[in-house]
């Protein structure tokens, strides 16, 4: 058991330091359209969720593809029908959820009594689902090849991948996420 619980230690610790570093680094993004995150009330709103929802898309890759590793069902690395599956259903759920997402964060800033106009409503649309469509498809590409590589070193990709996926979701949400603030409002 003290073995068991060295190995998962040893294989985790360098990446929870990293992933810790990394994610503290994207906070600078924020800095830089701090006045614009407060002014317009569904960035504000929609920011946390979406940091989230992307961790949790990072998550289920992570969960499901060593899942899939570990039970023999990717025969075929990439081209596997298995993982095929699982990335077409990712792909599906993380759009509609980033319509969904944008839509709720409108809505309750509405309520809130934020003048929302349509021009707004498309533009946070717009950001959130070009956030997620690229942090989760490079969550996804990272995620997998991180676990094919780590599995061939005979080490658990469990102990590695879902924190590699949560703080490149930490990360990437931070700075994709103000880069689109400032490209498109």
């Amino acid at each position: 058991m003290k073995k068991i619980i060295a190995t998962i230690i040893k294989e985790s610790l360098r990446i929870v330091i990293l992933a810790s570093l990394l994610s503290s680094i994207g906070g600078i993004g924020l800095e830089l359209i701090q006045k614009k995150l407060i002014a317009i009330l569904p960035l504000l709103i929609v920011f946390p969720a979406l940091n989230n929802m992307i961790g949790n898309f990072g998550t289920i890759i992570s969960a499901n593809f060593t899942t899939l590793l570990f039970t023999k069902q990717l025969h075929a690395k990439w081209k596997s029908k298995k993982l095929k599956e699982l990335l077409h259903q990712l792909a599906i759920t993380a759009f509609f959820s980033s319509i969904l997402l944008a839509t709720i964060a409108n809505l309750i800033a509405y309520y809130k009594g934020f003048p929302l106009t349509l021009d707004v409503f498309l533009k946070v649309l717009l950001i959130v689902t070009i956030c997620v469509s690229i942090l989760v498809t490079l969550i996804c590409l990272i995620s997998i090849t991180a676990g094919f590589y780590y599995y061939h070193l005979n080490e658990d990709p469990d102990n590695v991948l879902i924190a590699l996926a949560t703080s490149i979701a930490d990360l990437g949400a931070l700075i994709i996420f103000s880069v689109l603030i400032y490209l498109i409002f």
